[in-house]
This record gives C-alpha cells, structure tokens and sequence, in this order.
C-alpha cells in the first residue's frame, strides 16, 4: 500500500512561504508534499506624506520592502525587531541594526539606547506590542503609520484535503497567521503545529492537533531546525 507523503503546509504569504521552503534541504522537501496555503495577505497602502523622521523603526520584512517605497532618505538610523528584519533593510540601504528578537526585548533595549527622536514606526495594520505608545510613555516620542493591510484568506480546497487526509506539519510564524489558522481549522487527522514563538503559541493553543512545538529562538534559522526535525520523526513513521 503506498503511504502518502507528510504534507509542509505553509500558510504565509507566497514569497515568504518559497522563500522558506527554498531554504529547507533539497533532499528532505523532495520526500514532502508541499502545500502553499496563505492566510493572509500584504496590501500596501498609499499616504499622503512623506514622513522625516529621525529614526524608523522596522518589526518585519514587509514594513521594511513597503517603507524603503516611501521614505526615499536613508540618513536616519534603522532599528528593528529580528535579524532577519535588519538584513531586508541594510539590503535596502538603511544604517540598520538588531535591537531585539521580539517587541519585549526591542522596547527594553531601545529604551536603554535613549536614540534621537522623534522615530517612526512603518507597521502593518495589525500588529503586538504597542511599540509606538511604549516608547512615547519611556520618554522618546514616536509615532506610527499604518503601512499594509493584513486582510484573511482562506485556506485553499488543497490544505484543506491536506489536513483531512494525512500527517501536516504546519510552521506559523506570526500571531496574526496563527489566529486565522484558529478560525479556519475545525480538525485535522495528524496536525503538528510549529509556532515561532510563544505568542505565536498561544494563538494555536486551541487547534485540534496531535503536537504543539515552539522554536527555541523566534527566528527563521530556529524554524528551519525544527522543521527538519519533526519532518524526520514523520518521515521515519
């Protein structure tokens, strides 16, 4: 009897979603079924102005691509949340540094750098931490703009034949993504959900799934570990 192939279904936005699987071994994605299903979608948004800022402030790849659009001068320093964040914007020519691995650790860490103000948070329409109003309550004004939109997307019929019929390994990688899975999944034959934090966590907490793992560091090369590893206790199944 031939065993269907363990599905990887990603659920990000389709670049994000290839560019991760192109970073997964050659080897490992050939013996998966990959099965690309955003939730979501990145709509940019137009403004009116173009904001001067003494410092911006970056907590994704998309804030980064769709801001670098509007703010043409890149004198003003870059502080982002995430390394993955800093190299999109050093590659888009911003004096960009890593000042936390999460909205927590950011607030905190560039409190303590007390840097030129005003800056400006490029934010998506839907985002955590507050960062705008934390800073502004530590001493250093900062404003924000809503940049791109967020809207859902439902899982394609694909996914959904996925999670009905065979193992799935789900990597999630934002709050935002994890609660349109919440409301999208109703059941699943062997979902395991990979969360990218413990707030990504917390938002799939309430998923019918057979496991529930949360990377070590929230970053994409953590993912990729364990990806990798869960992939290969459903592949030895």
């Amino acid at each position: 009897m031939l065993v269907p192939r363990p599905v990887l279904l990603m659920t990000r936005p389709r670049v994000q979603s290839d560019r991760f699987v192109a970073s997964l071994p050659q080897a490992l994605c050939s013996r998966l079924s990959v099965v690309t299903s955003p939730v979501i979608e990145i709509v940019p948004l137009h403004l009116a102005d173009r904001p001067d800022p003494s410092g911006v402030i970056f907590t994704s790849r998309n804030g980064v691509e769709i801001g670098s659009d509007l703010i043409h001068d890149r004198a003003a320093p870059a502080y982002c949340v995430g390394e993955a964040t800093t190299r999109a914007a050093l590659a888009r020519g911003w004096q960009a540094q890593t000042v936390g691995a999460d909205a927590a650790e950011f607030l905190t860490r560039l409190s303590a750098l007390s840097p030129p103000t005003p800056l400006l948070h490029l934010r998506g329409r839907y985002s955590r931490g507050a960062i705008a109003e934390s800073l502004t309550k530590a001493g250093l004004p900062t404003s924000e703009r809503v940049i791109y939109d967020q809207p859902s997307v439902p899982l394609t019929k694909d996914a959904q034949a996925a999670l009905e019929a065979g193992s799935v390994l789900a990597p999630v990688f934002s709050p935002r993504s994890a609660a349109e899975l919440a409301d999208q999944i109703d059941g699943a034959r062997d979902l395991h959900l990979l969360a990218l934090s413990p707030a990504v966590a917390a938002e799939l907490s309430n998923i019918p799934a057979q496991g529930l793992h949360v990377c070590a560091a929230p970053n994409a090369s953590e993912m990729r570990k364990l990806v990798i590893e869960q992939a290969g206790i459903r592949l030895r199944h």
